[in-house]
């Protein structure tokens, strides 16, 4: 959570990809959010939500702290076909844990549509000694 008391991760100890959250430093009990299999946890800025990624359906958990943290149903709120990052395993935090973000508002989020996989890949040019280029070019454009 955005004031580091609660921590929120991907686990596979029951054979599947779930959502926790647990207090942090401790000590306290983990609280599974997700239902159905979730990856890519990341807190809205404002602490009272939660969005992950279960398959290709983005998911949010509304939350509420008193004594202890609570948790809403899980919600989808689209589903589409975006890049997942390296945590869509479960695997350690890291720069590309999550391959989306969450605007501080938490209406919008920033994401890498999948594309067609059947298309050939766009041309790349790669130009050496482009300076030099540039030079010709201008000396060409003042000759005329």
């Amino acid at each position: 959570m955005p004031d580091g008391r609660w921590v929120a991760y991907c686990s596979n100890e029951s054979r599947r990809n779930e959502i926790y959250v647990q207090p942090y430093p401790g000590p306290g009990p983990k609280i599974q959010i997700s239902t159905e299999g979730g990856t890519d946890p990341t807190w809205a800025r404002h602490g009272k939500e939660l969005f992950y990624r279960s398959g290709d359906e983005m998911v949010a958990v509304a939350v509420g702290l008193g004594s202890s943290l609570s948790a809403d149903r899980p919600k989808v709120l689209w589903e589409g076909r975006y890049n997942h990052g390296q945590n869509s395993l479960c695997g350690p935090l890291g720069p590309t844990s999550s391959n989306y973000d969450v605007a501080g508002d938490g209406q919008r989020f920033l994401m890498i549509q999948e594309g067609d996989n059947d298309r050939a890949p766009p041309e790349i040019r790669v130009v050496l000694n482009w300076m030099q280029e540039v030079m010709r070019l201008m000396a060409e454009k003042t000759q005329s």
